[in-house]
């Protein structure tokens, strides 16, 4: 089965049109959330992702930085 994805609003609509285009399944998170999830912190849209076994894609420097982690199989994300 092919992984799922989870786009963050800073990707755009280009980017998850685009991986539809080459048959990938994509979320947006604004498909997902009211107000394009601009209440919606973080670590709880990623949670939401990873609950569903989507792979979570962002560009927010934030994100790929921060030092959280989601027990969800103890799936981790730390600084590169």
């Amino acid at each position: 089965m092919p992984p799922e994805f989870f786009l963050d609003r800073n990707l755009g609509r280009r980017v998850a049109e685009d991986l539809r285009m080459r048959g990938w399944i994509v979320h947006r998170i604004g498909d997902v959330f009211p107000t394009d999830a601009q209440d919606i912190p973080d670590e709880q849209w990623i949670a939401h992702g990873l609950d569903r076994a989507w792979v979570p894609l962002s560009k927010d420097g934030r994100i790929k930085t921060a030092l959280f982690s989601y027990s969800y199989g103890q799936v981790a994300c730390s600084p590169a």
